[in-house]
């Protein structure tokens, strides 16, 4: 896109002013302003963002055809080059509050769809049905509020491997049982750089007795051709288990999750519901935002 030359040097005098910055963050802020001129004159690219009241710029983006995320992240664009040119941007503030918050209600009634397939009470009695390896992820799933990749899990008995794991020296995920109690320990998942080492220790006679009979120091969960499953192949293994109860039902760990959350959020349990958090490894604004049907 060609920009004209008022807009061209507007944003090389903001590029400029901002000489702390990266290349790539460079090139973002470049990426981003080019969005908000397109999303706010998709025809005429000779009107000038200054010359245009605040209100003027909003109605704009909100005759838009953009979703909201879009939306959001131009008016974030409008923010950073307000204030570089010492004008008020309180509305602008304002109007991003606004529309964060019509991406919560989206979310939230997405969520409430997403859930109404399947009930904690069904949830909690699919597990109790499974066996095998179906029972483990379930139960990992459903206790411990793991994502997909943190199922890539070692079941070990070598001591060197579980002191390296817990020392955070070896970035890997595994179980190990000791005086009758099986341990999971993660450090490899999504936001392990943030949250750190987890550790869950577990007490189910079911699920302790399913692992002693998997082969040690092997990968725990594998396909039919004996081989572990990866990341991007989990999710369709936990669709399966789902569709072994309902062939209609499109399981997956986040509605798993999202489940998980709104029986507590029901229950006003503010406790489990920082727990979760804390086993996914995410604040409780995150969860509020992404999970939440309330």
């Amino acid at each position: 896109m060609n920009l004209n030359k008022k807009h061209t040097t507007l944003i090389q005098d903001f590029l400029e002013s901002k000489k702390e910055i990266s290349n790539s963050t460079r090139t973002t802020y470049k990426n981003s302003f080019i969005r908000l001129i397109n999303l706010i004159y998709p025809t005429n690219k000779r009107k000038y963002l200054f010359t245009q009241s605040q209100p003027e710029i909003f109605a704009l983006i909100d005759a838009s055809t953009y979703p909201i995320n879009t939306k959001i992240e131009a008016l974030k664009m409008y923010k950073y080059l307000t204030d570089y040119k010492n004008k008020p941007s309180l509305l602008i503030d304002n109007k991003i509050a606004g529309y964060f918050q019509k991406l919560n209600d989206v979310r939230a009634t997405t969520n409430k769809k997403t859930i109404s397939n399947l009930t904690y009470p069904q949830l909690l009695d699919m597990l109790e049905q499974s066996t095998g390896q179906k029972y483990l992820i379930l139960y990992l799933l459903i206790n411990g509020n793991v994502r997909n990749m943190d199922l890539i899990i070692e079941y070990t008995d070598d001591s060197k491997l579980i002191n390296n794991v817990i020392g955070g020296n070896t970035k890997k995920n595994i179980i190990f049982l000791k005086n009758g109690s099986a341990f999971f320990v993660r450090s490899d998942y999504k936001t392990a750089d943030k949250y750190g080492i987890k550790k869950m220790t577990i007490e189910n006679q079911k699920f302790i007795d399913i692992i002693r009979d998997f082969p040690k120091n092997e990968m725990i969960f594998k396909n039919r051709g004996g081989k572990p499953y990866k990341t991007n192949e989990m999710s369709n293994y936990i669709k399966s288990i789902g569709r072994k109860f309902n062939p209609k039902l499109n399981l997956n760990q986040q509605m798993i999750y999202k489940i998980i959350l709104n029986h507590h959020e029901n229950n006003n349990d503010y406790k489990k519901m920082t727990e979760l958090s804390k086993n996914r490894g995410h604040s409780l604004d995150i969860q509020k935002t992404f999970y939440s049907s309330k």
